[in-house]
């Protein structure tokens, strides 16, 4: 799979996402602590029933609703 491929992935996928999510993972503010940005963003999302991964670098990934537990 090419590089463009994975980023037009990408973009469909953050088309998908619902309002509430988009507002969140849009509030990202690159002129702070990459690192705390992403544990800011994934507890906001953890809040409404998302959640995300990150690395190390500062770049949140796999955005997704979170699973119920039963």
């Amino acid at each position: 799979m090419r590089e463009q491929d994975y980023l037009d992935e990408d973009a469909k996928a953050y088309e998908n996402l619902p309002p509430a999510v988009k507002a969140v993972v849009d509030s990202w503010d690159d002129n702070k602590n990459l690192y705390e940005e992403c544990a800011r963003i994934k507890y906001q999302l953890e809040e409404i029933g998302w959640t995300c991964d990150y690395d190390l670098s500062g770049e949140v990934y796999d955005v997704r609703e979170k699973k119920r537990k039963r």
